[in-house]
Parts: structure tokens; C-alpha cells; sequence
């Protein structure tokens, strides 16, 4: 096969679905070590129905964040709401990983989590101390002073095998509407945030097994308070969302 026909080939595969592999074909990728026992999680936050258009018409991409602690159960509202939204999107689709970055997050000891499907606990799996090393994950530094990230990873053997050639793209469409859910939720209960692309490679390739191979970390999500420097933010940001009328 020539250089060319090869290429053609691999651009053809992101136009066109390929043949899924055969199921089963390659083991699943394991999960990230845990470094410390499971954590109990309490019950996430309750969806506010309702305020979708009063949150989108508020919505700002925020990136500076008062250093005060994220309400847990308002965090993992969020991330329940986004993970539903894929699952009823997507059904059937091997699941998104969420992982949970936590820098100041109320009853979690600073730490990156896997957090369990089911939302009972969070297993710590990466170790973190001090900013400098939130700095590490991430390439733009702001997001370093996020209360937490939310970061989706996703099986490509996986993809590849239920997609073919547009396992990849499928699994980052799905990433991106779970990353908007969560953030809009987060807006709702009164954070501010922005999603974006994520950590950098090398940061996570280890301790989250993420090669790019068979897990990639797919997209993020930064949230917390509201911060006092407005400068590179447009707007007034989430804040004067308006309480939910009874």
C-alpha cells in the first residue's frame, strides 16, 4: 500500500464509520490505582428544573474564583446531571470516566479522585500538594485556582470497537455535551467556571493511565465561587441568576 492510498484511507475513516471491531477483541483498559481507601460521598444536589434559559442567558466563561470551598453535594449534582444527560444521549455507550480534581472542595481532602458510577464514593488516585502542582495539570495556569475540575476520560478501544473510525470523534461529542450539562448545572446552583480542554498528557499519562492509546482524557470542566477580579471575564457572570420561584 502506498504512502498516499494509506492517507486516504486514515482521512476517510473520520468521514465515514468504519467497521466496529469485534467485541471483546482487547481487554479493558483497568482503572487508575487507588492511593487511599474510598471516600463516602453524600447525596448530590437535586437538578433545578427551569432555569435553562435564565442560566444561558448568564452564562459567562469565568476564570478567576474566590478561595473558598466548592459545596460538595452541589459539585456532584453537577456531575450527576451531566453524566445522565450522556447516558440518556448515548445509551448503551460504554460510560464516560469523571474525575474529580479537588483543590478546595468542603469534607474532600485535596486530592484527584475517581469518582464510582454510582455516586456513592471518590477513591483518591493521584496525589496533590500545594498550587504548583495543580499548575502541572493543566496548561492554561488560571484554571489552577478552580475549587475543583472535572476532568471526562474516555476508552478509545472501546469507541473503537462499538465506531471504528469514528470511535474518537463520538467519544468527544459525547464529553463535550456532559461537560456543557455540568457546567450549566453548576451555574444554576450559583458557581462560576469554564470548560476547557483539559490536562496536559504527560501530567496524567501514569496516574490516571490515560496513553492516548486506549484512555484519553477527553475535556474538563473549572468551577467555584464567584472571584473579585472580573478583568478578563466578560460580563457579571452566574451570580444574580435569579432564585428559582415556587
Amino acid at each position: 500500500m502506498s504512502a498516499i492510498s494509506l492517507t486516504v484511507d486514515v482521512l476517510r475513516s473520520f468521514r465515514e464509520p468504519g467497521a466496529p471491531t469485534a467485541p471483546g477483541a482487547r481487554p479493558a483498559t483497568p482503572p487508575p490505582d487507588a492511593i487511599g481507601p474510598p471516600v463516602p460521598l453524600p447525596a448530590a444536589a437535586a437538578p433545578r428544573p427551569g432555569l435553562l434559559a435564565e442560566v444561558l442567558t448568564h452564562r459567562r466563561a469565568i476564570r478567576h474564583f474566590r478561595a473558598e470551598p466548592v459545596d460538595l453535594a452541589t459539585l456532584l449534582g453537577a456531575v450527576a446531571d451531566g453524566m445522565a444527560a450522556d447516558r440518556a444521549r448515548w445509551p448503551g455507550e460504554h460510560p464516560l470516566i469523571p474525575v474529580l480534581v479537588a483543590q478546595h472542595v468542603a469534607g474532600l481532602p485535596p486530592a484527584v479522585y475517581r469518582l464510582d458510577p454510582g455516586g456513592a464514593t471518590a477513591t483518591p488516585v493521584m496525589a496533590l500538594a500545594g498550587r504548583a502542582a495543580y499548575e502541572e495539570l493543566t496548561l492554561q495556569k488560571e484554571f489552577a485556582t478552580a475549587g475543583a475540575i472535572v476532568s471526562l476520560l474516555g476508552d478509545l478501544d472501546a469507541a473503537d470497537s462499538a465506531h471504528g473510525g469514528a470511535g474518537y470523534r463520538t467519544l468527544m461529542t459525547r464529553a463535550g455535551g456532559a461537560g456543557y450539562q455540568m457546567w450549566l448545572s453548576a451555574i444554576s446552583h450559583g458557581l462560576v467556571g469554564s470548560v476547557f480542554a483539559g490536562f496536559l498528557p504527560a501530567a496524567v499519562r501514569t496516574p490516571l493511565r490515560c496513553d492516548g492509546v486506549t484512555r484519553h482524557q477527553l475535556f474538563a470542566l473549572a468551577v467555584g465561587p464567584p472571584g473579585a477580579d472580573p478583568s478578563t471575564s466578560a460580563g457579571t457572570g452566574p451570580a444574580d441568576v435569579p432564585q428559582e420561584r415556587g
